[in-house]
């Protein structure tokens, strides 16, 4: 990924390879999901590059590894414009060789590390906070003239985003 060289993909994939793991929004199917991935990550951190690879397995025709990438990110990544900020993520990777080439893929990526270094964390609050007040309103319009059942509401929905991201949290300031 580090250079992106997509002709890599054709040489390495074969024809038929499937990608078992989550892909990002847009992103299509087979060795055109994988061209696509690589050119979002390296147009979002131009200088994406591996920072460790470990422990590497092998047993028979699947690897296995994990990767820790870093890079700055320089550009657009699902909707969240450049904020220059350096970001450190990892991803563990299994792939099944047949021939070869790579013929599937299963993989988990720490989103939530990576969007929460680049600031994602608090615009996806405020829009699942937004959507909640709109869900108070919607079930109970007439309600909302009075100051404190729109306090009430606020809270409410407060909760309810806190309670879904608490979790992943980080004692950052």
């Amino acid at each position: 990924m580090e250079n992106g060289n997509l002709a890599l993909v054709d040489e390495l994939a074969m024809d038929s390879y499937v990608d078992h793991e989550e892909g990002l929004p847009g992103q299509p199917a087979g060795k055109d999901g994988v061209k696509f991935f690589v050119n979002t990550m390296r147009s979002a951190f131009p200088d994406i590059k591996v920072k460790e690879i470990a422990p590497s397995l092998s047993a028979g025709n699947m690897e296995a590894c994990h990767v820790i990438l870093t890079g700055t990110h320089r550009g657009e990544l699902a909707g969240i414009p450049a904020t220059g900020r350096s970001v450190e993520f990892d991803c563990t990777d299994i792939i099944r060789v047949e021939d070869g080439k790579v013929a599937e893929h299963w993989g988990t990526t720490d989103n939530m590390k990576l969007m929460q270094q680049i600031g994602a964390m608090a615009t996806n609050m405020v829009v699942v906070a937004t959507y909640w007040l709109s869900f108070e309103y919607v079930r109970n319009p007439r309600k909302y003239s009075e100051q404190q059942a729109i306090a009430d509401a606020l809270a409410r929905g407060c909760y309810q985003v806190l309670s879904m991201v608490g979790p992943y949290l980080c004692g950052e300031t």
